[in-house]
């Protein structure tokens, strides 16, 4: 710690009739020689970092603040191994579960504790679940176990069971199809000049729904898409607003059937009109 001495002059006392007055003067001399050590020994101070303001020793960011809070909050990750059995050993199905399982996809970013790891095992039971229903197994069964001894292993095993069938794909059209007399016998013109020509079929509206196979297995998502596509089916033969109102879907636990009703509104046949053409002064209406 640095000390400082300041040595005053010692004027003597001559006593007069002035003396009072020379008293005074010393002292303030004293006083005012005193203010100025103390500031410059403030500064002295200040300027070698003994003495630092309040905004000098919050040097940390708040960013480095929150970043060293939540690392004491976050725990140490736990590395965990897990295993997907199906039985039956389906290949197709354990493909897919391990495309589905967070178990799988953030293994390399395992939780900091037991239970992190036990509620990604309970999710993957869920998902399994609904993984086999869409593959058409509605009887399927899902369950994992935890081995906590040494590194967590979790073990998540598939059950199938029978696989159902296809029953029923009916389709019901609301409002009944409209079908103009101008759809029974189309023609279809083509060639240069529209020489060539060909019949067209009349509109068809199947009672099952196309593209699937009544007595087969059929998985959620051809059959939802074989119901998307059939839309498109009536638009190609002159019904561009056919649109599907509803499905509905149900099975039969005994007989291990699935059945599947859908709605199709076909809406109005689009019809053209007569064809006029004029302004044509060089080139015949029949060739335009």
């Amino acid at each position: 710690m640095a000390e400082f001495f300041f040595f005053l002059p010692a004027y003597p006392a001559h006593p007069s009739s002035s003396g009072r007055t020379s008293g005074e003067k010393r002292t303030c001399l004293r006083l005012l020689i005193c203010f100025f050590a103390l500031f410059f020994s403030f500064s002295l101070l200040s300027g070698c970092g003994l003495i630092k303001s309040d905004s000098e020793l919050n040097t940390e960011s708040p960013q480095k603040k929150a970043a060293e809070e939540k690392s004491d909050l976050e725990g140490t990750p736990i590395p965990y191994d897990v295993d997907i059995v199906v039985e039956g050993g389906n290949s197709d199905l354990l493909a897919k579960m391990k495309e589905a399982s967070s178990l799988v996809v953030l293994a390399k970013k395992p939780p900091d504790s037991l239970l992190g790891i036990e509620q990604r095992a309970k999710a993957d039971a869920e998902v399994a679940v609904k993984l086999l229903q869409s593959e058409c197994y509605y009887d399927g069964k899902a369950s994992y176990t935890l081995t906590e001894h040494g590194k967590p292993r979790v073990c998540l095993t598939l059950t199938p069971g029978p696989r159902y069938t296809l029953a029923r794909a009916r389709l019901t059209y609301e409002p009944a199809p409209r079908v103009p007399e101008s759809f029974r016998h189309r023609i279809r013109r083509y060639g240069l000049f529209g020489f060539d020509s060909e019949p067209l079929p009349e509109p068809n509206f199947p009672k099952d729904l196309p593209k699937v196979t009544v007595g087969q297995p059929i998985t959620a998502k051809a059959m939802l898409a074989a119901v998307e596509a059939f839309p498109e089916t009536l638009q190609k033969t002159g019904y561009p607003f056919a649109r599907v109102r509803s499905s509905h879907y149900a099975i039969n636990r005994d007989l291990r059937e699935l059945y599947a009703d859908i709605v199709v509104d076909p809406g109005p046949p689009a019809v053209f009109g007569d064809v006029r053409v004029r302004g044509n002064k060089e080139v015949e209406a029949s060739v335009i």
